[in-house]
């Protein structure tokens, strides 16, 4: 119901955290961003977070192992490597400090 919702009045909300700092939080862009992303419109998704393309296609292979499981049939899909995750993540903070100081990365308002 709350993604309809959304969809449906395309609202936006002032994130918390950047009206307080003026600082772009590693979250800010990503209700645009699933909406863009339910629209199919990939390019304006990755460009307001990528994060929410990258968590939707952890979700989706997360839930496909767990299907194919249910099938009794044992493939990993995601990688279980400590290292991977944590590049990941260093990553998403190295792209979340600079959004905040070049321009052109940060979110459309």
């Amino acid at each position: 119901m709350p993604i309809q919702f959304l969809i449906l009045f395309r609202i936006h909300y002032i994130c918390p955290f950047y009206a307080l700092t003026n600082i772009y939080c590693p979250g800010c862009g990503g209700t645009r961003a699933l909406l863009a992303l339910l629209d199919g419109n990939i390019r304006l998704s990755v460009h307001e977070n990528p994060a929410v393309l990258v968590l939707g296609i952890c979700c989706m292979l997360y839930t496909l192992e767990k299907i194919l499981k249910s099938q009794n049939r044992l493939v990993k899909l995601l990688p279980r490597n400590p290292i991977f995750w944590g590049i990941l993540i260093a990553l998403w903070i190295i792209w979340d400090v600079f959004r905040n100081l070049i321009p052109e990365l940060m979110p459309l308002t």
